[in-house]
């Protein structure tokens, strides 16, 4: 028998609501829509550069090497035909899909139990999902960004009985990255015998039409073994050892208690309360969201982000009934608990739009121990700019695709960075991937090198990478000459 105190959770217990979701989305918008003005980083240029290029003829996989899967690079060539490879649009699209997801589990809450818990939900889903914590500017626009909406969809859905399009959901979290893939049994289970070959069928489909995309386009085989083989691999590099593991867990625990206070602390009191029958739908997707973190097990910043939608949704939930009788009380202990959220992101606003020029903007965005700084990057850019001709072709070696986009230079071959060849492919790919880059170099005219720029794959720097490449090394030395340095690049330019 039901209780007050425990509402149910598989069956709407409120009509269709009247949906606040343009509030949301303006709320989002204030909250999180500065960060169009924050430089990119690695990864987002990476995927900013496929995107541009894309719209060129240059595919991913067949033309350009990447290893994520085509879900994210879609969505960036979609952004990159709205800012043309600026870089702002992929801060409008991940605050619209936090918006949306906001608004998404509004409904959701309310429909299993009542406005002010909704409320409750999307506040501090919005506060807590882009916190400074999971990496800030440097986990804009990540795969796990994105993954959120769709759960959220998937749960939307699948609350209507809309079982196919709950399985097309699902298939699209994981078209962003495959390890989120502890989704699909939690979500067929929910969807029991009347909804299972439904969602089967909505991940099937879209599959099928993906894998004949790429054999018609050519680029199936070589997503296979990028997507495929070369990650399985590339799982093994900067990967915590096993021993460490559990000491790694606590830390990343501790630190969201402390940087995300609400969502975990809320969410936290919600799953223990959840004593309903059926309620381990809520743990079952914390589950999974802590099972493609630890899937990954390098626990970079932005691969805890998934952990907020599921204990949000908990505390939207399960949090006890009595707890609202003191609706002021509760208003004012979420308002402290959000408060070092809202304070670290001040502190990142404050980081973008202090005074100084462009170039001391830029010089406050590094990462890692000085490897990474969103000035050089415009820096070198610029340089290469001033000395090229637009349709010249570049060669970055170093981990700085964000070079091909501040210098407006097209990549000359599909090694956009240095990385998967010097750490991440096998040694027989490798040669055959220097010996392609050899047979292209006649084609580039500039071809840069980084050097002081080791990181947390990389130990040793681009420069000296280069050089324990001696087919390459002697390319270098005898077809190019220097032709500027800026910062840590050496800009060589193709003698005539």
């Amino acid at each position: 028998m039901q209780t007050a105190e425990h509402p149910p959770t598989l069956a709407p217990t409120t009509p269709p609501l009247r949906h606040p979701v343009w509030l949301l989305l303006v709320l989002a918008a204030v909250l999180l829509g500065w960060r169009m003005a924050e430089p990119l980083g690695r990864d987002q240029a990476v995927f900013y550069v496929l995107g541009r290029e894309s719209w060129h003829g240059l595919l991913p996989y067949r033309d350009l090497f990447e290893h994520k899967p085509p879900g994210v690079l879609l969505l960036y060539a979609v952004v990159a035909l709205l800012d043309g490879g600026d870089g702002w649009g992929i801060g409008l699209v991940d605050t619209l899909a936090a918006g949306l997801t906001a608004a998404l589990l509004f409904d959701v809450v309310a429909r299993w139990r009542d406005r002010r818990s909704a409320w409750l939900a999307a506040l501090v889903y919005l506060v807590c999902c882009r916190a400074p914590c999971f990496g800030g500017w440097w986990a804009t626009g990540q795969p796990e960004a994105f993954q959120d909406f769709c759960v959220a969809a998937a749960l939307w859905c699948g609350q209507r009985q809309r079982w196919l399009w709950s399985g097309v959901a699902t298939w699209c979290a994981l078209l962003l990255k495959f390890t989120y893939i502890g989704l699909v049994p939690v979500l067929l289970l929910w969807a029991g015998r009347t909804g299972a070959l439904p969602f089967l069928a909505g991940l099937a489909a879209p599959t099928g039409l993906v894998i004949a995309i790429g054999a018609l386009t050519g680029t199936l085989a070589p997503a296979w073994d990028a997507v495929i083989r070369f990650n399985i691999r590339h799982a093994q590099v900067d990967a915590v050892p096993w021993q460490k593991t559990p000491r790694a867990l606590l830390r990343g625990a501790d630190q969201l208690l402390l940087t995300v206070p609400a969502a975990m602390l809320l969410g936290l009191l919600g799953l223990v309360s959840a004593r309903q029958p059926r309620q381990w739908l809520v743990w079952g997707l914390w589950l999974a969201a802590f099972g493609q973190l630890f899937l990954q097990r390098k626990f970079w910043l932005w691969h805890w982000n998934p952990l907020i939608l599921p204990m949000v949704l908990a505390a939207g939930l399960y949090l006890p009934t009595r707890l609202w009788r003191r609706p002021r009380i509760v208003a004012a202990a979420v308002a402290c608990l959000l408060a070092p959220t809202l304070f670290g992101t001040a502190e990142s606003v404050m980081r973008r739009f202090a005074t100084g020029s462009r170039a001391d903007v830029l010089a406050r965005y590094t990462w890692g121990h000085g490897d990474f700084s969103a000035a050089e990057v415009a820096l070198v850019g610029a340089g290469i700019r001033q000395l090229a001709n637009p349709d010249d072709k570049l060669l970055v070696w170093g981990f700085e695709p964000g070079v091909y986009l501040s210098s407006g230079l097209a990549p000359g071959m599909r090694w956009l960075y240095d990385y998967p060849l010097t750490v991440g492919l096998a040694p027989a790919a490798r040669d055959i991937a220097v010996t392609e880059i050899v047979q292209r170099l006649p084609a580039i005219r500039w071809w840069v090198v980084f050097h002081n720029d080791a990181n947390a794959l990389e130990h040793f720097d681009s420069r000296a990478q280069l050089a324990q490449i001696p087919q390459l090394q002697q390319a270098l030395d005898h077809d190019y000459r220097l032709a500027s340095r800026i910062a840590d690049a050496d800009i060589y330019e193709r003698k005539r």
